[in-house]
């Protein structure tokens, strides 16, 4: 009997002990139970809003409906409705519209309000998750942050415009609906981060390539202002002549020639399904694949639209006039940006450049005639990324706020025969903790350089400037001698008028 009775009480030992080490936290919606792993707790697949599906299919999101109980929070959601691009190698989450839930890392028994850092992935607007394992948060979250990934929607369920749904609401935006949500995953952070051991007062956004034009965006949108306090933007353009921002009703011209408003592109994509009385019921009968297509980047899906509501001018010109949030700031660019650009781009960007080609020419060694490739992609990156980096470091130091500037340039060491600098997207690793993760080995160089940057980007989250103990030293952007950071095979480096030259030339290129 006592051997029973010992039994018992251990087994109830252990279900108490496995009871405390569970994490859960209490939101406004209800109870989430995460999970605890050594130093780090995550909750994954945390509903932010309603799923946008039946009459909610493009709408602007709505709170998600509370439960009772204990939700568990251990599996991440399926991603938001896209096709895989081809250039990318992890796989996705199976895809559904229902698609917004967010995920959230944090140190395991914080003692204090920690900074908040929400991540806003990238894909060209048309694809992308909360979920791929270079978003991994626990490394991120060791340093001291909480990190929050979140989905949100994308190609033509994320930005679409059609007629039959203008009338909808009074006073609702329409086409942004991918921005939409963005913004409703930093209200459900600034009513719920602080049940993680959060600060709601300390939020830094950040995000690549189309994340870090989302960045931009936030910075500009009335919508989104008081919802954060430093922002991070990764490749995310910022140059007058390449911009993603389309008209919702009237025609334009965009970096690869010229477009149709997104009225005008939604009505023709709809009638080439065959709809011949689009209502906006009729609109939200037509199945998900269908809408969604065969393309990896959509047929002129994925761009965000000025509607006049929730976005009402490019971030440039936003920008340029001082109408965006001053806070502290971090932007950059990669090396090798035109590696994600296809030949058309290259050759439609090489042909905008037309009034300044004998220039760009001797500038870039004999563009065309030495070493074409590898000319091109310097040329294409800098107007692509590098000169708009730039021009928003300008603009944004010119208006007051800390900015900081910097160019990635870092190559693992297997690859630097071949690759001129670093590709697209190629700091992310870097930037997560998350390098072996990426489609290539590292090197132990790697995991240093991995640290240094893990430790500028945290150390901007808590206290606005990138700089502290053991990091060194990187000064804060001025106009006057163009400095930045520049992150070497063989470490960081300041550089003062880093290809100004080249970037004063790509200035003079003609806005589209």
């Amino acid at each position: 009997m006592r051997i029973w009775l010992g039994l018992v009480l251990a087994f109830a030992l252990i279900g108490s002990s496995a009871a405390r080490a569970q994490p859960v936290a209490e939101l406004d919606s209800g109870r989430v139970a995460g999970e605890r792993s050594g130093d780090v707790e995550r909750f994954l697949g945390i509903p932010y809003a309603a799923p946008p599906v039946g009459d909610l299919r493009w709408r602007a999101p709505r709170p998600p409906a509370p439960w009772t109980g204990l939700r568990p929070a251990v599996s991440y959601s399926a991603d938001c409705m896209q096709n895989p691009l081809p250039q990318v190698p992890w796989k996705l989450q199976p895809i559904s519209e229902d698609c917004l839930y967010l995920n959230v890392w944090k140190p395991a028994d914080a003692k204090r309000p920690l900074p908040v850092m929400v991540w806003i992935y990238g894909g060209g607007f048309t694809s992308g998750s909360g979920a791929w394992p270079v978003y991994e948060g626990s490394n991120l979250a060791r340093k001291g942050v909480i990190l929050v990934t979140f989905n949100y929607r994308l190609n033509r369920f994320g930005f679409f415009a059609h007629p039959a749904l203008m009338g909808q609401a009074a006073e609702e935006p329409v086409a942004n609906y991918g921005l939409m949500d963005q913004v409703a995953a930093l209200k459900w952070v600034r009513r719920n981060i602080a049940a993680f051991g959060g600060d709601p007062g300390n939020v830094t956004i950040f995000g690549e390539s189309a994340g870090g034009f989302s960045v931009n965006y936030l910075l500009t949108m009335p919508a989104a202002r008081g919802l954060f306090a430093k922002a991070i933007v990764e490749s995310g353009g910022g140059g007058a002549h390449f911009r993603m921002t389309r008209s919702l009703d009237r025609p334009g011209v965009g970096a690869m020639g010229p477009q149709p408003s997104a009225l005008e592109a939604g009505r023709a994509y709809i009638a080439s399904l065959g709809v011949t009385d689009p209502t906006p019921a009729a609109l939200r009968a037509i199945p998900a694949k269908e809408i969604l297509g065969a393309s990896a980047m959509g047929d002129g899906s994925g761009a965000p639209v000025i509607d006049g509501r929730l976005v009402v001018e490019d971030p440039v010109d936003a920008f340029a006039a001082g109408r965006q949030a001053r806070v502290p700031f971090i932007i950059g660019s990669n090396t090798f940006e035109a590696s994600i650009l296809s030949p058309a781009a290259i050759d439609g960007m090489w042909r905008a450049a037309a009034p300044i080609q004998a220039k760009i020419a001797q500038l870039y060694d004999g563009y065309g005639t030495h070493q074409p490739k590898l000319v091109t992609a310097e040329f294409v990156g800098d107007a692509f990324m590098g000169q708009g980096a730039r021009n928003l470091a300008r603009l944004m130091s010119g208006a007051g706020a800390p900015t900081w500037l910097y160019k990635f340039d870092h190559v693992i060491e297997p690859l630097r025969s071949s690759m001129p600098g670093t590709m697209h997207g190629g700091e992310m690793g870097f930037v997560f903790g998350t390098w072996r993760s990426m489609p290539f080995p590292a090197m132990p160089g790697d995991a240093a350089l991995s640290e240094t940057v893990m430790g500028y980007w945290t150390q901007f989250a808590k206290t606005g400037d990138p700089n502290g103990p053991g990091l060194p030293a990187w000064p804060a952007y001025s106009a006057g001698d163009d400095s930045l950071l520049l992150f070497t095979n063989a470490g960081p480096v300041v550089r003062s008028g880093y290809h100004r030259e080249r970037l004063d030339v790509i200035d003079q290129l003609p806005a589209p």
